[in-house]
């Protein structure tokens, strides 16, 4: 699996970045190749996107959320996926 490693800086504030981000299904609006991400119950989304190319679907399981600090999730099927925003 490659890394991806980005910083952007972002005139909004913290908290309502954060909520932004910990909201996966509104990823679509601001990710590009993410097509739909649904919640399908205790911190778990189904993901549609574009990986390389090709459409894929997966569902990911949300493995940290520290308050106005950190966010991540992982793949439980489908191709190898993570994510860590802070």
């Amino acid at each position: 699996m490659s890394m991806v490693q980005q910083a952007i800086e972002v005139s909004a504030p913290l908290h309502t970045v954060y909520e932004q981000l910990a909201a996966f299904e509104n990823y679509p609006q601001f990710m590009s190749g993410v097509r739909e991400v649904t919640p399908i119950g205790d911190d778990r989304t189904h993901w549609i996107m574009d990986v390389e190319g090709k459409r894929r679907e997966f569902d990911a399981q949300i493995t940290e959320r520290s308050m106005d600090e950190r966010v991540s999730w992982a793949t439980t099927d489908g191709p190898l996926l993570a994510e860590t925003i802070t």
